[in-house]
């Protein structure tokens, strides 16, 4: 199996399941060719830490804009506390890169 390849296997065992020995037997043992304990030290794998740390920021980033979805719903309902929190939101770094793509290009075009 290609490195690319156990890779995704790790990232969707090390975060979609609980890590276990019996998880990764049944699962992906098969799949990947490798024993548990050198499936696991994938961890230490540079390009594995950042493709979990995009990942769990991607996850984030999906899971405040659900919070910020709810307060929404609630503060179109009247609620002061939760349009008070989607202000402060609207504020806040999430929005602070407003740079578009092609604003982003032309710039590296420029040089």
């Amino acid at each position: 199996m290609k490195r690319s390849d156990i890779i995704k296997n790790f990232i969707e065992f090390y975060t979609k399941t609980d890590r276990s020995e019996n998880i990764f037997n049944e699962k992906y043992k098969r799949k990947v060719g490798i024993g548990y304990e050198t499936f696991v030290a994938y961890t230490n794998d540079i390009d594995v830490q950042n493709q979990l740390k995009d990942k769990y920021k991607d996850n984030s980033i999906i899971d405040m804009l659900e919070v910020y979805q709810s307060h929404l719903e609630k503060a179109k309902k009247g609620d002061v506390n939760s349009a008070k929190f989607c202000m402060d939101f609207f504020k806040s770094d999430m929005f602070a890169d407003s740079k578009s793509e092609v604003d982003k290009i032309l710039e590296t075009l420029k040089g």
